[in-house]
């Protein structure tokens, strides 16, 4: 099976634009509607390259999404919030309707910033708003975070964000306890390699 989308004549209200996501056979044939309010892919973090599927985009020329399958079901932003349908194009279902904004899945869970207006910016739009998280089944998202906030990965329970700030900070902190922060990378502004527990910073 191959899954690609391509270019819709529908535009949406926003920096992208809603597209159809089909599905077709590895033999050309079978070629299926399967939504047509695609904006873009989720971040799979473990995996982002899954054997037998392929993404492309032609109205970009080929530059290609991340894009989400587990266990038969692709997870996906829509105009209406993230959503998830199952690669027969059925059991569609939005599992968060705030704005979207860079969407990471990690474990039973995506991982998500708000697309939001920045604070005392007019007209500046982007993904780092308050962090938040929700079942890969639906339900209320949970709030992990208030304010600037923008999500730079999510791995074995922990979150990592961008703090506001020039330069910002890199920090991290359990989805559990989102209260406790710990400095990844204090604000530098060279290129830094660290490991993801704070240790060995070094610049590159």
């Amino acid at each position: 099976m191959i899954s690609i989308t391509i270019c819709a004549q529908k535009e949406f209200k926003g920096p992208d634009r809603a597209r159809s996501l089909f599905r077709v056979g590895l033999d050309g044939k079978g070629l299926k509607r399967l939504a047509r309010d695609y904006i873009g892919g989720i971040y799979y973090q473990r995996n982002s390259l899954l054997a037998g599927q392929l993404h492309y985009d032609d109205f970009n020329k080929g530059i290609a999404d991340p894009f989400c399958i587990i266990n038969d079901v692709i997870y996906f932003i829509s105009e209406k919030g993230i959503a998830r349908i199952d690669i027969d194009g059925s059991h569609k279902q939005v599992i968060s309707n705030n704005k979207y904004g860079t969407a990471i899945l990690e474990g039973d869970f995506i991982y998500y910033s708000e697309w939001w207006q920045e604070p005392n910016q007019k007209n500046a739009y982007s993904a780092t708003g308050p962090t938040y998280r929700v079942k890969l089944t639906g339900g209320k998202p949970q709030k992990l975070t208030a304010g600037y906030s923008g999500i730079v990965l999510a791995d074995q329970g922990w979150v990592y964000i961008l703090t506001s700030g020039t330069p910002s900070s890199l920090v991290r902190f359990k989805a559990t306890d989102p209260s406790k922060k710990e400095i990844v990378i204090q604000g530098k502004q060279t290129d830094r390699r660290v490991m993801l527990n704070g240790t060995k910073n070094t610049a590159i």
